[in-house]
């Protein structure tokens, strides 16, 4: 049948532990297919809120 395949850029707070920004991933993308059965998969990117500006 048909499915959706979902590419998703998840922030947090860039103060956030690499560790807890994975559970939180995983929560995210497990609450999405729980919600949602036509999603197949769902790829979750992990991005910090505030991005920090590089020195020039």
């Amino acid at each position: 049948g048909l499915f959706y395949l979902i590419d998703l850029h998840l922030e947090v707070p860039g103060n956030m532990s690499v560790n807890e920004a994975h559970l939180l991933g995983h929560d995210v993308k497990d609450g999405l297919m729980t919600e949602l059965p036509e999603i197949g998969d769902i790829i979750v990117h992990i991005e910090p809120a505030e991005k920090s500006k590089k020195p020039a």
